[in-house]
């Protein structure tokens, strides 16, 4: 039902598509973490973006379709870690300098 909706796409884009680009992107932003100075913020950044949108869909699952997605679920779980990693790599960064 989920990925049947009104909400399964994204002007035209899949959902899971932007989750999948995201999620690359992110392996990208985190192997430039070896590299660059500011990209451990940067990551902290594309992670809160994704645990943003991931919230948003999870409401609509709950509060508007009144359905749940186990796979949606999974993903909210790992972004949410992804952002606290990130976050704890963006402080130690910091505090690195």
């Amino acid at each position: 039902m989920v990925n049947r909706s009104i909400y399964s796409d994204v002007g035209g884009v899949p959902v899971a598509l932007v989750g999948v680009l995201g999620y690359c992107g992110l392996l990208g932003m985190a192997i430039l973490c070896w590299k660059e100075r500011g990209a451990p913020v940067l990551l902290l950044m594309g992670s809160l973006a994704g645990l943003a949108f991931a919230v948003y869909l999870t409401y609509i699952e709950g509060f508007v379709l009144a359905v749940w997605c186990v796979l949606c679920l999974s993903s909210l779980g790992l972004i949410s870690a992804i952002t606290v990693l990130s976050g704890f790599l963006a402080m130690y960064s910091k505090a690195k300098r």
